[in-house]
């Protein structure tokens, strides 16, 4: 088993720019930062209204449930959701004030691995960069069969089209014969790239269940982690659920513990992270 408790002082300080990272791609992602207070940002996109990401309040520090509450009421206004992502610890107080409040809390690990040693690309599994409409096709039955089932039609639009284009977001995929889906076809398995300075973000991994068991996860991180290399970067970073198997098979693949985050949700219309029924 991962532990997700203490981490040594090296990768503490690791986790310390991973957070870093994070927070910064995040306000680069949104149309428009404000700043709140201290490592404390609203953020907005006006395009992507159902995103959590880009329409959120962004922290690097623990300012309380009381204050990031009233952050949330007063930027998320005209929204159907408040959304805080906390790229630090939240305190016992912090997290039962904004439970009290509607807020469902959700915990993760920020994982971290050095782009040395890395696995061959597997001989086998035909990788090829995904053209966006094709990704959009897979992401958009990802999301109402697997990741987040009963979403309407305009979230998962909105979901599927914020994705980011550029020369830092690279994306593959893996096709299989046997798969033969009205929206998506033969497209199987998926992994999207974020380069940004001294590291790569592996995001979004998934295989579709009919077609998982046959290595194509893996044949998908090889690629990735060989081309952040190849783009400079010294590391490879993820966010993981605590309780949820992905930190296991990111662990077993050189991925270790370096932080902790939290991701605060209160929807208006009742549904939830883990459930949209």
């Amino acid at each position: 088993m991962v532990d997700v408790g203490e981490v040594d002082a090296a990768d503490a300080d690791l986790g310390e720019r991973v957070a870093d990272w994070y927070a910064q791609s995040n306000r680069a992602g949104a149309a428009t930062v404000t700043e709140l207070a201290d490592r404390v940002w609203a953020l907005r996109t006006p395009a992507y209204p159902k995103s959590f990401s880009q329409n959120a309040i962004l922290v690097r520090r623990d300012p309380g449930a009381e204050s990031l509450i009233a952050w949330a009421d007063d930027v998320l206004a005209d929204a159907d959701h408040r959304y805080v992502n906390a790229e630090c610890p939240l305190s016992e107080a912090t997290r039962e004030g904004l439970r009290a409040a509607g807020y469902e809390l959700t915990s993760l690990v920020l994982m971290a691995r050095e782009l040395d040693d890395l696995p061959a690309v597997r001989d086998g599994v035909a990788v090829e960069a995904a053209a966006r409409d094709d990704l959009a096709r897979l992401h958009t039955v990802l999301w109402r069969t697997e990741w987040l089932p009963g979403l309407g039609d305009d979230e998962v639009a909105q979901l599927v089209d914020r994705r980011a284009e550029g020369p830092g977001e690279l994306a593959w995929l893996v096709r299989d014969p046997e798969l033969d889906d009205p929206v998506s076809g033969d497209l199987a398995a998926c992994l999207d790239l974020h380069v940004q300075s001294w590291a790569a973000e592996v995001d979004a991994v998934a295989t579709r269940l009919p077609a998982r068991g046959r290595g194509y996860a893996d044949a998908l991180l090889a690629v990735a982690l060989h081309a952040a290399r190849d783009a400079g970067c010294t590391h490879a970073v993820l966010s993981a659920l605590t309780d949820d198997w992905p930190l296991q098979w990111y662990a077993r693949r050189g991925f270790r513990v370096v932080g902790r985050s939290w991701e605060a949700l209160r929807r208006l219309d009742g549904l939830s992270f883990a459930s949209a029924s």
